[in-house]
């Protein structure tokens, strides 16, 4: 993990309210609280638990797992007081790629603009390990950025679709950043048994003042990569 998540998590709040396409996503599979009750769910790079505190409201058996240890000492004192006494709430501070859990453990793992904060080596041993802990029809949910990002080929590149401290966009200056292409992301997910990916992309073409009277063209774009993947 590069050391500039500890940096953020340990010298300001980062991330205090769950994504909501992570909300409509699994609210629509695990509509039933009672079913919700007996899924266990892992949260990669959960970081200080925005989205384990939607996790844990619904009643899911909540794991989480992130390499910077402000982030995980900010998310236990925040979360755990706030699970009930038949809940799971454990948190681990590890690197993806060595997640100790058995085999088939979980039924929902969750990666939300995480991994892609890695090389491409340990991306695919995160994806395999991913798929190892899910359960036969576990199901994982992944949302990162795409190759027509802004800031995406800039800064120190070391390997295709990776570099470091990417000059512009979502990324810049935030240490490790791959960036995936639908032809990539499609051979990562090539032995799962249902793959939806979904393409989200936004650009700012201007800014203006409250009285619109000083509009100026502005650049950047966004391209996300939204998965969903059944092992």
């Amino acid at each position: 993990m590069d050391s500039v998540w500890e940096k953020l998590h340990s010298s300001q709040e980062w991330g205090k309210y769950p994504a909501e396409d992570i909300i409509r996503k699994v609210m629509r599979t695990y509509r039933q609280r009672s079913n919700r009750e007996k899924t266990k769910v892992l949260e990669l790079g959960c970081g200080a638990g925005a989205n384990l505190s939607f996790f844990l409201s619904e009643g899911f058996q909540t794991f989480g797992v992130d390499g910077a240890p402000s982030a995980i000492k900010a998310a236990h004192e925040r979360f755990e007081p706030l699970k009930n006494e038949n809940q799971i709430f454990e948190l681990t501070c590890s690197t993806f790629d060595k997640i100790d859990y058995p085999d088939e453990f979980f039924d929902l793992v969750v990666d939300y603009f995480a991994i892609y904060a890695n090389s491409m080596s340990v991306i695919e041993t995160t994806l395999a390990n991913a798929f190892r802990l899910l359960k036969p029809g576990g199901r994982f949910y992944s949302r990162s950025w795409g190759t027509l990002c802004d800031g995406a080929g800039t800064g120190e590149i070391f390997e295709i679709g990776t570099s470091k401290n990417p000059e512009s966009g979502p990324c810049c200056n935030m240490g490790v950043s791959h960036f995936f292409s639908l032809e990539e992301l499609q051979n990562l997910f090539s032995q799962w048994s249902e793959v939806e990916i979904t393409r989200v992309f936004s650009e700012s073409v201007s800014a203006f003042s409250s009285d619109r009277s000083e509009s100026k063209p502005v650049g950047g774009q966004i391209e996300e990569w939204v998965v969903w993947a059944v092992r």
